[in-house]
């Protein structure tokens, strides 16, 4: 392992100092594993984050592409809404993410603001 890729808190090192001789190797081994752990979690949220995106785009691009195609009294129509849905559904999620995207906004500028005065 490169010694570039080891991130070391400086405040742990002098803590660790007062404690043993060979601060250099237990910093080393902490970091690996720390990093190891974070690796795993980053991956798995990565991998549960693609697979409900692929998901939700396959299930709206047959809902909204293919079935429309489909003749009404096929069964698959009863495992879709109706097709005002597949409009309705992406204008309220989009507004309701424009939303908490301008009240995050707006909390960090007045978080701003309190630490300057």
């Amino acid at each position: 392992m490169d010694l570039m890729e080891v991130h070391i808190d400086y405040n742990d090192l002098h803590a660790l100092k007062s404690k043993c001789l060979t601060t250099r190797k237990v910093l080393f081994q902490v970091g690996t594993s720390e990093r190891v752990t974070m690796e795993l979690a980053d991956r798995t949220i990565g991998l549960l984050l693609t697979v409900t995106s692929l998901s939700i785009f396959t299930y709206y691009t047959f809902w909204v592409i293919i079935l429309p195609l489909v003749d009404t009294d096929h069964f698959v129509h009863k495992y879709f809404l109706p097709q005002e849905y597949a409009i309705l559904i992406p204008v309220f999620v989009g507004m309701a993410l424009i939303c908490l995207l301008s009240m995050f906004t707006g909390y960090v500028m007045l978080q701003s603001k309190k630490k300057k005065a």
